[in-house]
């Protein structure tokens, strides 16, 4: 789990202008909220898997959304009511692959219409790049242990 919260903090540290942000992990195809940066995030978080529309659902499915406040009106009206009453007008979401696979979705929130641009995308696309590498590497087969003989 404190991987989880560590993997937050930098996500609000590679797009400074993240008011807030959320890790969702996805199993077998269910979302499951791990971490938040505050209440905000979780609210719109489980919101967007309730309607199951919004830009975390997108990046569920695999693709990256980023969207300000008349892309969530356009895009996902269900949602964008949500949106408006939290105060957040741009979304970064992100999806985390794992073999093809979604595993996780990286979702960050801004106070702002247009908070984040192509460079916060790129951003984030080395961020989830490197948590994929990371994941990898822990995924990866353990050589089983050797078994020392004794001596009695």
């Amino acid at each position: 789990m404190a991987a989880v919260v560590d993997c937050s903090a930098l996500l609000r540290a590679a797009a400074p202008e993240a008011a807030s942000a959320g890790v969702v992990v996805v199993t077998g195809g269910e979302p499951d909220l791990r971490c938040c940066t505050d209440r905000r995030a979780r609210q719109l978080d489980l919101v967007q898997f309730l309607l199951g529309s919004g830009p975390c659902v997108e990046a569920a499915r695999g693709r990256t959304a980023r969207a300000n406040t008349t892309e969530i009106r356009t895009h996902w009206p269900d949602f964008a009511l949500c949106a408006r009453t939290l105060h957040v007008h741009s979304f970064l979401c992100a999806p985390l692959l794992l073999d093809d696979e979604v595993v996780a979705t990286l979702d960050l929130y801004g106070d702002r219409s247009y908070a984040f641009d192509r460079i916060d995308e790129h951003r984030m696309a080395g961020l989830t790049g490197a948590a994929t590498a990371a994941l990898r590497r822990g995924a990866a087969p353990l050589a089983p242990p050797r078994r020392r003989r004794t001596l009695r």
